[in-house]
């Protein structure tokens, strides 16, 4: 996420710095160097699109696979007791304290069988989701060709939108 916003915006703001004030005639490169602004804007726009749809893969899935998982419970029980005994031998008092404490833990699992359509669908959204990545990965990289490409086409116009006097109309 930070690498894709980084190198948009660095394309984004380096073509902004190469748009010079716009004149009178000759103006065709600054259209060209706001085509390609237009053009990385658009870009990043579908990237974060994209990315913000793959929180989705973890809700759909952790939903399907619930409704398969072994359910595991935990139940500690805890006692402590105290008994204090007093008696009277020979004329002379005696105290007697005991204490005790015991704890048991039980652990529980519990789930039936799971049908094989739950496990398949499981499986089906593994699927889903893993060509849904691939295609956007594959759209990414065309996304990032496509400036390149137009970039390196028309690098002149970028680099030097009113030409190389920079002026704008010249009879000579």
């Amino acid at each position: 996420d930070g690498i894709r916003d980084d190198m948009v915006t660095g394309v984004q703001t380096w073509l902004k710095l190469c748009v010079p004030a716009i004149e009178d005639g000759n103006n065709f490169g600054v259209g060209i160097v706001m085509e390609a602004a237009k053009m990385c804007s658009d870009a990043r726009g579908e990237l974060e699109k994209l990315q913000a749809s793959v929180p989705d893969y973890y809700k759909e899935r952790g939903a399907a696979y619930a409704a398969i998982a072994p359910k595991t419970t935990t139940s500690t029980t805890e006692s402590t007791s105290k008994a204090d005994d007093k008696s009277t031998k020979d004329g002379t008092l005696e105290a007697t304290a005991k204490e005790g404490a015991s704890s048991s833990s039980e652990t529980k699992t519990t789930g039936g069988t799971a049908s094989p359509d739950q496990i398949s669908h499981v499986v089906a959204l593994d699927v889903m989701w893993y060509l849904k990545l691939y295609a956007a990965c594959d759209r990414v990289r065309s996304l990032y060709a496509a400036v390149c490409d137009f970039l390196e086409k028309n690098e002149e116009k970028i680099q030097a939108p009113k030409g190389e006097r920079g002026g704008g109309m010249s009879m000579y």
